[in-house]
């Protein structure tokens, strides 16, 4: 007869404790639901600014080297340092883009800051996008 009266008592507690398991069991098959679309949809974003400044620099390397750019253009020697620096800034970004890696969002700021230096040094104006942040 005791035992009835404890289950009795207890079923609040019971139910709590189960309804937390289940809670807990849904909650971390859809944060890793979440989490992957997340990181996918953030991943491409990173991909598509990193391929930009790549193709950008690709671009300007080669009109520079042609003689295409108009007379408001003037490349000074600090400009291809400063090309220079952004193409390995963009190369070892690349060669270590892994989540472990703990540098990235600083490197990224590296690479942005040189973009933007680029541009002054060119003359070019440069829509500012949303980028991401870390």
């Amino acid at each position: 007869m005791d035992d009835l009266f404890d289950s009795v008592l207890h079923v609040e507690s019971d139910m709590m404790n189960k309804g937390y398991r289940e809670g807990m069991a849904h909650g971390r098959s859809s944060g890793i639901s979440e989490g992957r679309e997340l990181g996918l949809k953030k991943g491409f974003e990173l991909g598509s600014e990193i391929g930009y400044y790549v193709a950008w620099v690709q671009m300007w390397r080669q009109i520079l080297t042609n003689g295409q750019a108009g007379s408001t253009t003037t490349t000074q020697p600090r400009t291809g340092k400063t090309m220079d620096k952004l193409d390995r800034l963009l190369t070892e970004y690349i060669s270590h883009m892994a989540p472990s890696y703990e540098r990235l969002g600083d490197d990224l700021e590296d690479i942005r800051r040189h973009y933007k230096m680029l541009c002054n040094q060119l003359g070019v104006v440069h829509k500012k996008e949303d980028t991401l942040a870390f």
